[in-house]
């Protein structure tokens, strides 16, 4: 019983987490263009799906940049992790979206390795912790 429920927990908790890494552990070349794409092919099944008889909607914030990857966490908890600045930043701009409207912003960082696909400039935006602007976009429409 006790595993079941724990089992249930992670499941919950894997659910209730909103990241998706790209580039590590596994080298790709195209990261950034495969994280707009996912990004898009997420909000594209949402606005899509009714889940328990709701209509949901997701917000996404996609940036670019080095952090720090690794298994933390307990023997029997044990879960594949990313820290950093670049992290925090993405989770700031996916909040963002609904001060914004928007269901994706992205930074810079990840623009300027993007081909292929057109973006909406927001403007350089003030982001909780830090000091500086951040120049963010969201896709065209």
């Amino acid at each position: 019983h006790r595993d079941l429920h724990l089992s249930l927990r992670r499941q919950r908790q894997m659910c209730i987490r909103d990241s998706a890494i790209f580039n590590v552990p596994i080298a790709d070349d195209q990261h950034t263009l495969n994280a707009v794409n996912t990004a898009q092919e997420i909000r594209d099944v949402v606005a899509q799906t009714e889940f328990c008889g709701r209509q949901l909607s997701c917000r996404v914030g996609i940036t670019t940049g080095n952090v720090v990857a690794g298994n933390v966490g307990a023997k029997d908890r044990l879960n594949y992790t990313v820290h950093g600045d670049i992290v925090n930043l993405a989770a700031r701009l996916e909040q963002l979206n609904k001060e914004y409207g928007t269901s994706i912003l992205v930074a810079a960082s990840t623009v300027e390795r993007v081909t292929g696909v057109k973006f909406d400039e927001i403007g350089n935006i003030q982001v909780r912790g830090k000091e500086e602007g951040v120049s963010v976009y969201t896709l065209t429409s």
